[in-house]
This record gives C-alpha cells, structure tokens and sequence, in this order.
C-alpha cells in the first residue's frame, strides 16, 4: 500500500508560495527603473499563480495540530527566528550586511530538515538542501562582489525559485498519494 499523503500539504504550498514571493520581493532589491518593476510584476503574478494553484490543489491530511506536531513546529519556527535576528544584528554590526541574505537562506534551509519526518514528506529534506545550495551561491557573490544588491538578488531569486518549485512540487506529491481520510 502506498504512504499516506503529507501532512499539512495545503499549508505547505500556502507557505511555500507566500514566502517564496517574499523572497522575490527581496531580491528585486538588487534592479532598478523598468528592470526592477518588470521583475516586481513577474514574481507577483507568479507568486500569486503558485500560492493559488498549489494551495487549491492540497488538503491538510493527518494529525497538523496533534500536540507534537504542533510543539516541534513551533520549537523549529522560533529557533529558525532567533537565528535569523542574531545573524541579522552580528552582520549589521560587523559592516557585512551582504552576508545576510546568503545566512539567512541556510538558516531556513536547515529549518526545513526537521520537517521531512514530521510532515512526512521527504521532499522537506531536497527543499533544506536546495535552500543550503543557494546559500552557498549568494555567499560566493556575497564574498567576490562585497555588494549588497548583488547577494540579495542572486540569493533571492534562488530561495524564490526553490520555494515555488516545492509548492508546485508538494501539489504533485499528495496527488499521487492517497489521503488519510480515505
């Protein structure tokens, strides 16, 4: 018998979508004048395309709010959060604010790692890894150009790319497997 489809797949997708059209948001930071607005309107749309698509697509089959769950989840988010605002204050405070987009993204990249066995869908672990890979990339910008913009497009873009890719990604997951409320 096949495994039952992942656990909170709808919140999933809505997250991927969300975040990754922040991540693109973000990196528009990086363009100005007509190439900046084309780039807005383009990660708009499809950002609002995937959420919608992949969020509609899903059902949040399984135990989301049993009390583990529930409590790694959370555990997980708020180190992830804790992490972020220190890199963002000791790169603040260094002069190397360049670096944080690229921490940032293997930050969240690590955070997703827990996810595979508690929402039980081992694309959480290609997502983690993806995310580490295009942090390591924005890092290299980071350190060759020194240039803020720079390291926030190309690690921006790609943190975007990823997170659409797995809402899209997750929406074919649970359509191949069957639901835990059969």
């Amino acid at each position: 018998m096949a495994s039952a489809a992942p656990i909170g797949s709808r919140m999933g997708a809505l997250v991927f979508g969300i975040m990754g059209t922040i991540w693109w948001l973000a990196a528009s930071n990086g363009l100005n004048g007509g190439a900046m607005f084309a780039f807005l309107v383009a990660g708009i749309v499809a950002g609002i395309t995937t959420t919608v698509i992949t969020a509609r697509g899903t059902r949040n089959d399984g135990p989301m709010n049993a009390p583990q769950v529930t409590r790694t989840y959370n555990l997980v988010n708020l180190t992830q959060l804790v992490a972020i605002v220190v890199t963002v204050w000791a790169c603040v405070r260094a002069g190397r604010q360049e670096l944080i987009a690229p921490i940032v993204a293997a930050i969240v990249g690590v955070h997703f790692l827990p996810f595979r066995r508690l929402f039980q869908w081992s694309g959480y672990g290609v997502v983690g890894g993806l995310f580490v890979l295009v942090a390591l990339v924005g890092l290299a910008v980071a350190l060759t150009t020194g240039e803020v913009q720079m390291s926030l497009l190309v690690t921006g873009v790609g943190a975007a790319l990823v997170l659409w890719g797995s809402a899209w990604a997750l929406r074919q997951a649970q359509s191949t497997r069957p639901s835990l409320r059969a």
